[in-house]
């Protein structure tokens, strides 16, 4: 057995994030950030793209003057259904 690259250790992180979001619902918004830093973080642009757009609609919802009237529950369900998407490739 070999230890993992440091890279191989972030992914994996991340998997158990996406797992982590559709177990709990509940904490998608905050887990759905955390993987937003992780990858902005560890990854090359066209990784960051969608967890990008995800933040950004986290900051309107929770910080900004929320132009498009996002909702916690349309919020929620989009992060699930993209962890979901991630999780199936």
């Amino acid at each position: 057995m070999t230890e993992p690259s440091y890279e191989e250790s972030v992914e994996f992180y991340v998997q158990h994030l996406l797992q982590q979001i559709i177990l709990d619902a509940n904490n998608a918004i905050n887990i759905g950030y955390e993987i937003y830093q992780v990858i902005r973080d560890h990854f090359a642009n066209e990784k960051v793209g969608i967890w990008y757009e995800i933040s950004e609609m986290i900051d309107d919802f929770q910080y900004g003057d929320n132009v498009k009237s996002i909702t916690q529950d349309f919020l929620i369900r989009f992060i699930v259904q993209e962890a979901k998407n991630q999780l199936e490739k």
